[in-house]
């Protein structure tokens, strides 16, 4: 699958993810992190084992240029009911990261949404869209 992606540049905000995501379904990114706050305030039971409190999270999550962490990816995943895939640009050979939907959308052609993490610097992350690249079907 990866092979005929490329990464396509986003601010490197402290909001990457989620302009990743908006990028590749066509949302704003402030929508992204909207909705993948209230997905996880909305069902706490499937993840309060990842944090010690929801509200904190939610709370911090909140602020414009939070970075996200695997349980925002989770929940992404969740509220939009689409695969979302983690790609590692440093370790490209490493088996990618899917965070499954705990119930996949009902739309016959749908494409896992693929993201390309950088962490190029100590203490630094950077998420990338992947889309297809110029002629590939």
């Amino acid at each position: 699958m990866r092979p005929e992606l490329t990464a396509k540049f986003v601010r490197g905000d402290g909001n990457c993810f989620t302009r990743a995501a908006a990028d590749i379904i066509g949302l704003d990114h402030a929508d992204i992190r909207r909705i993948f706050i209230a997905e996880v305030l909305n069902n706490p039971s499937e993840y309060e084992s990842f944090v010690d409190d929801l509200n904190e999270w939610a709370d911090a999550m909140k602020d414009e240029g939070t970075w996200v962490d695997g349980l925002a990816v989770k929940a992404t995943a969740n509220v939009l009911h689409v695969p979302m895939v983690v790609f590692r640009k440093m370790n490209p050979d490493q088996s990618p990261t899917p965070f499954l939907p705990r119930v996949l959308g009902d739309t016959p052609d749908l494409e896992p949404i693929c993201v390309e993490l950088d962490e190029a610097f100590a203490g630094c992350e950077h998420y990338s869209p992947l889309v297809k690249k110029k002629g590939s079907l």
